[in-house]
């Protein structure tokens, strides 16, 4: 049993995870999964997978959804970054994740950088803005926050990804059902196009 507070923290949510989630499908957190291992990242309300635009390995390529295809460009390394007692996450986010998961409060907060498999660069936000409806893109490193990612799970197996800088979270663009469509910050409002599941890349 882990005793030190990531571990813990991390071992309760894929406990949770597990009650939801199929066969085939990847548990994203935890002390046991290797940052080596890539996942597919899908929306749940399009089916469809985060991906770099064009396959691109360009500095400031844009993130949008498309169908599932497995392509280098579609594949992402959850590594996990950082570890902070203080790191700031804004009210709304901590009172959805105490909707889905009461004990989340208790925890520390867990930081994580999401790297394209084909490009190696870090998804981000534009300019590290915070406001909303910003695009995603790939920016070459920068030293801003912006690049910091939290997994908050929801009741469904689904996740939030939450930007630790802004408090916004991964969405796709007017909740978009079509291929190409942007990926952008938004505010958490709890709709389907801002739930995604992680999934092996295989």
């Amino acid at each position: 049993m882990p005793s030190d507070p990531v571990s813990v923290f991390e071992t309760n949510i894929n406990n949770l995870l597990a009650l939801f989630l199929g066969k085939g499908t990847s548990i994203l957190l935890g002390p046991e999964r290797s940052a080596s291992e890539p996942v597919t990242i899908i929306n749940k309300l399009s089916g469809k997978a985060l991906e770099v635009m064009n396959s691109s390995s360009d500095p400031g390529a844009c993130i949008q959804q498309a169908t599932r295809n497995g392509e280098p460009n579609q594949r992402w390394f959850i590594k996990r970054t950082k570890f902070s007692k203080h790191m700031a996450i804004p009210a709304v986010i901590f009172r959805e994740a105490h909707r889905y998961w009461p004990t989340f409060l208790r925890f520390p907060k867990v930081a994580y950088s999401v790297i394209a498999g084909h490009s190696g660069l870090c998804l981000d936000i534009v300019n590290g803005s915070t406001d909303n409806g910003v695009a995603v893109q790939q920016p070459a490193e920068n030293g801003r926050k912006s690049y910091l990612w939290a997994f908050l799970p929801d009741d469904e197996g689904f996740n939030f990804i939450v930007n630790l800088h802004s408090g916004q979270v991964l969405g796709v663009a007017d909740s978009s059902l079509k291929n190409y469509a942007t990926v952008q910050q938004y505010p958490l409002n709890g709709g389907d196009s801002q739930r995604w599941q992680l999934f092996s890349y295989s």
